[in-house]
């Protein structure tokens, strides 16, 4: 994984436990890919990832929880939704997916 050389996620990862910094991982090849000028820098204490390094305008990051990693997307509230996947918390825009295992990411619904 290289998150554009940031040496801040890469710290923040070796922290994790291994299957779940394997998840984490993969999701941030995957946001990476997504964008040529998608870049990635820990703010709000995960990664976070913005377009041009812009992170006031953040479009998702990734929280690795005790058991399971989440990719939050800042907007996610108002993305297209047909499966149902998108997981709404207090928060009026704030949406995420839910991984437990490597195998359960699908790189397209991303």
């Amino acid at each position: 994984m290289n998150a554009n050389d940031n040496s801040d996620i890469n710290s923040y990862l070796e922290q994790k436990p291994d299957n779940l910094r394997q998840i984490a991982v993969r999701l941030i090849e995957i946001i990476l890919l997504s964008n040529p000028y998608m870049s990635g820098e820990i703010r709000w204490g995960k990664p976070t990832f913005g377009l041009s390094s812009d992170f006031h305008h953040w479009i998702c990051a990734i929280q690795v929880m005790k058991d399971k990693v989440s990719l939050v997307f800042h907007f996610g509230g108002l993305l297209h939704d047909e499966n149902n996947r998108l997981i709404a918390g207090t928060s009026r825009f704030l949406r995420k997916l839910e991984y437990e295992s490597i195998s359960s990411i699908n790189e397209v619904e991303i």
